[in-house]
């Protein structure tokens, strides 16, 4: 006996809840007719679904006795499926490089303090090479008026 078959019954079997008239006997030859028929109609069965199930039918009878005849049988196979291509677009034949960020502007470094180098009577020479005249106790010159704090010129 074929793996098949015996698979064959056994599916009959649980498919109709029933049990064997005994159990562990071998299926007789209107079981092994049967099941070689629904064979046969499965592998044909792809236009002519109404013979396979008349073919299961009368391989459950012959099988089962009379205990498959009340729930018609599952169907062996799932109905082929078709489902649609996945399409993954094209990567582009050149790729535009993201453009950098512009560099951050660093504040202006202040500028070195202006110290007096030499002075006259009327003014005093700073360390910028500029001239500040006195007027009083503060000097004026480019920067505005600006008092002097040991050798710096501090301007408001």
């Amino acid at each position: 006996m074929s793996p098949r078959l015996i698979a064959c019954a056994a599916v009959l079997l649980l498919a109709s809840n029933g049990v064997p008239a005994q159990p562990g006997a071998p299926p007789d030859a209107a079981c092994r007719g049967a099941l070689a028929a629904l064979d046969a109609a499965e592998a044909a069965s792809r236009p002519v679904p109404a013979t396979l199930q008349a073919a299961r039918q009368r391989a459950a009878r012959a099988c089962l006795g009379g205990l498959a005849a009340s729930a018609p049988l599952a169907p062996r196979h799932a109905p082929p499926v078709s489902v649609a291509p996945v399409v993954v677009p094209p990567m582009p034949a050149t790729v535009t490089p993201v453009p950098a960020p512009a560099p951050l502007a660093l504040p202006a470094p202040p500028a070195p303090p202006l110290l007096v180098t030499t002075c006259d009577p009327l003014g005093c020479w700073a360390s910028d090479s500029t001239y500040w005249r006195r007027a009083g106790a503060e000097l004026v010159g480019p920067r505005g008026r600006c008092r002097v704090e040991g050798v710096r010129l501090v301007c408001p």
